[in-house]
């Protein structure tokens, strides 16, 4: 898990814009900080207590394992779901059993997992923590 520093540049209710620090080049001047390194350096996060402009922050990955690794999740979802209708179809003897049946459960099961990625998906892909707190 990548962890980058940065400091406060601004502070709202509903986000904080942090500017990341390059490590071995601390300028000090964050309020023109677009252009280092060719990237936007300045991102978004949610806010947390405590906080101050000016102050040093670790921004840490905001994502969980299923939105990192979205195709692998939903294969495995559609494996999952065919594997499923299967020892359901065999559990439950039924007179015709069609084997498009298996790709429709795996079809349902891929729209759960859609879903599911979806409702989990966080609104900053960063999260802060103090520089220097330890966690308890």
């Amino acid at each position: 898990m990548e962890q980058l520093i940065g400091k406060i540049v601004s502070l709202s209710r509903e986000c904080a814009e942090v500017c990341v620090i390059d490590a071995g080049k601390l300028c000090g001047n964050c309020s023109v900080c677009f252009g280092k390194n060719g990237t936007k350096n300045v991102v978004k996060v949610s806010p947390i207590k405590n906080a101050k402009i000016g102050q040093l922050v670790v921004l840490r990955d905001n994502r969980n394992w299923i939105n990192k690794n979205k195709v692998f999740s939903l294969t495995g979802s559609f494996v999952f779901g065919v594997i499923l209708t299967e020892v359901l179809f065999k559990i439950m003897p039924l007179e015709v059993h069609r084997s498009e049946y298996d790709f429709i459960g795996g079809g349902i099961l891929i729209v759960i997992m859609m879903i599911l990625i979806r409702i989990t998906k966080p609104n900053y892909f960063f999260k802060m923590e103090l520089y220097g707190e330890k966690k308890t």
